[in-house]
């Protein structure tokens, strides 16, 4: 992961200079991804949900990254969002909705929402999913966004919304 990151910042300090803003937001993305490796590489899953807590640092500079991604894109629709999770699911087409076949930033706030436990970190990263409709390869902002909302549902109240489920 190191010598990833050592040799990404040499390659942005020769190219940024001539990067459109398409690749300035590839390497933003790219970026994220890196980090969200580093976490998963270097998190002490013995410590269980403790052990997210030492990489708030990261989980709010993929906040960062994604907020510069998808702020100045103009493509901004909570609606379409709430409107999915209001009706169970059932797709609703947004003009503003961005399909793309290659990974984005989706993932990576899919990571904040369900592994922080900084609620503000977790919001934010919702809040971009919900006002931002993309699928990206698998990854569907809907989708995201509906299981880190559920993530910030307290267990008990989850528990006691689910009791009279059989198992």
């Amino acid at each position: 992961m190191e010598d990833w990151e050592k040799a990404f910042s040499a390659f942005l300090l020769q190219q940024q200079a001539s990067f459109d803003d398409r690749d300035r937001k590839a390497a933003m993305i790219l970026k994220a991804h890196h980090l969200v490796g580093e976490i998963l590489a270097q998190v002490d899953l013995s410590l269980g949900e403790l052990g997210w807590d030492a990489f708030r640092p990261q989980f709010a500079a993929i906040v960062d990254l994604a907020t510069a991604v998808l702020e100045d894109s103009n493509k901004s629709d909570v609606s379409v969002i709430e409107a999915r999770w209001k009706t169970g699911g059932v797709f609703i087409s947004s003009t503003s909705a961005t399909l793309s076949f290659t990974l984005g930033i989706v993932d990576p706030l899919f990571e904040v929402c369900s592994r922080c436990r900084d609620p503000v970190l977790r919001r934010k990263a919702l809040d971009l999913l919900a006002r931002h409709p993309r699928q990206e390869c698998m990854w569907s902002s809907w989708s995201a966004w509906k299981v880190g909302k559920v993530s910030l549902t307290p267990l008990r109240d989850r528990e006691t919304r689910h009791a009279d489920i059989a198992v």
